[in-house]
């Protein structure tokens, strides 16, 4: 995170999209809320040419508050977020949600897109039908963990944990329990472990972090003769992703609907 993101405020936020308006004599732009600098980059790639694309001061809880804050209650400002774990009733009309748990899963849930990863950069000896869902699969109990916190608010502080080095190469397997000990959760293992185990394959792409699934195919696969990182995974994935791609998801036909109901232009029908 760079200091000029960390020391924006929903204060500058707001007041560069009223300069924004001030300058639009035409009265065509429109605005996306997004979480992160990862999402900008997909934002741009996919939406017109008037709409301005802008990274919240806090993550989905600034995206939140910033709609919120918006006086008029603006048609021509939405939010698009990670899906995670919440209960879509709780959020604004304005926020729209990527397909499956997050942006990543999105990406991959493309078969052109995961199947143009696994042939150039993954060198693991899954096929390219079993590779996502191994990963899934082993990061399983890893992601109810993260569930249970988002619904339970249970407070477990995620960034600084790291797992890469847990990832066997020749197994393709996570050693979970040692990730639950450096989380300081290993007291919840055995019960996250046990609801993991219950949850079918379709299921894993509605609760699997986004952050641990790049991580995961990283230690897997390279890039010419170098090893892929968390980022590095997830910018060949952006960089892969099309408009032709978009337009096959749910959150494109949502948007689509919202901007005909409200007669504005946020994507090329």
């Amino acid at each position: 995170m760079d200091s000029i993101r960390e020391n924006r405020t929903k204060e500058d936020i707001l007041e560069e999209i009223r300069l924004e308006r001030s300058e639009d004599i035409r009265n065509e732009k429109c605005f996306v809320i997004v979480e992160g600098s990862d999402d900008v980059l997909f934002a741009k790639k996919i939406f017109c040419e008037n709409v301005i694309c802008m990274e919240s001061f806090a993550g989905k809880t600034g995206l939140q508050e910033i709609l919120e804050e918006d006086e008029q209650e603006s048609d021509d400002i939405i939010g698009i977020r990670d899906r995670d774990y919440v209960n879509e009733r709780d959020l604004s009309q304005r926020i729209f949600l990527y397909d499956h748990c997050c942006l990543e899963l999105m990406l991959l849930a493309d078969r052109c897109i995961s199947t143009s990863f696994h042939q150039i950069y993954y060198k693991g000896k899954s096929t390219c039908e079993l590779f996502l869902i191994n990963a899934m699969r082993q990061l399983s109990a890893y992601s109810i963990l993260r569930k249970k916190n988002e619904t339970e608010e249970l407070g477990i502080n995620f960034r600084n944990v790291r797992f890469g080095d847990l990832v066997d190469f020749a197994s393709e397997r996570l050693n979970d329990e040692e990730l639950f000990l450096r989380a300081k959760e290993q007291e919840r293992y055995v019960r996250c472990k046990q609801e993991a185990d219950a949850v079918d394959d379709q299921a894993l792409w509605n609760i699997t972090n986004g952050h641990d699934i790049c991580t995961f195919l990283g230690r897997l696969s390279k890039s010419g003769k170098a090893n892929m990182n968390e980022d590095r995974v997830r910018n060949v994935l952006l960089v892969s992703y099309r408009k032709e791609d978009f337009v096959k998801t749910q959150l494109y036909q949502d948007v689509l609907s919202y901007q005909r109901q409200k007669h504005l232009r946020f994507l090329e029908e």
